[in-house]
């Protein structure tokens, strides 16, 4: 049948194109040299095959996500710093310094408003002066701006929650992230292989991809 073709067809180009992609390290596809550099060891390799100095390699094992997660749970900074990334530092304690500012400025805001409030409750016509009003402000408008500066000192209490969850959650990726093996010990493998359909009883051509992961 025609379709057979097509498939056979399509999986003679996509092998094709695996195998290009695995160009061995050295070698000229298309006549076009590829990018040669100098590594720390005086050899010279190809642009994608740049290796680590030993120094290097020694700092990433260093990191160890649990390590960066427990330590910035404990304390916002710690994590990140455990990580290297000491400029992150000044950036999360700006964000906890600037809501724990509007924080407490609510806060001040609400025990005014509640204790002027008090003071109306039992004034006559149950209205008082309030510093910064031109005029006397009632028990009723007195109860509203209280409770609107409780929810935006509130929305900082969650925000300085929220920030302290972003840091761990940072320093947990940013961890897994700087020891994550991207080095040619991870190899894929793409060959032909038959496939047994969800329907039916007869296997299909297709291809498998192996992936291989070396210590």
């Amino acid at each position: 049948m025609k379709w057979k073709n097509y498939v056979w067809v399509g999986m003679l180009i996509m092998l094709g194109t695996a195998a290009r992609g695995q160009t061995p390290v050295g070698a000229v596809p298309n006549g076009q040299p590829q990018p040669v550099l100098v590594d720390s060891a005086r050899t010279l390799v190809t642009a994608d095959t740049i290796s680590l100095t030993p120094k290097q390699n020694a700092k990433i094992r260093k990191i160890i996500p649990r390590t960066a997660t427990i330590r910035s749970a404990i304390l916002p900074g710690l994590g990140q710093i455990h990580n290297g990334h000491w400029w992150k530092v000044p950036i999360i304690y700006a964000g906890f310094g600037t809501m724990l500012y509007f924080s407490q400025y609510y806060s001040d805001q609400y025990r005014m408003y509640r204790d002027y409030g008090i003071k109306a409750n039992y004034s006559t016509g149950q209205e008082t002066e309030v510093p910064g009003y031109s005029r006397k402000i009632t028990v009723a408008e007195l109860e509203r701006a209280a409770r609107a500066v409780a929810r935006y000192r509130d929305y900082n209490y969650l925000g300085i929650g929220l920030l302290w969850g972003v840091n761990v959650i940072e320093a947990n990726v940013t961890a897994h992230l700087k020891t994550f093996d991207i080095s040619e010990d991870l190899t894929m493998k793409v060959k032909p292989g038959l496939l047994m359909p969800v329907i039916g009883i007869m296997p299909v051509p297709g291809i498998r991809v192996a992936f291989q992961f070396k210590n």
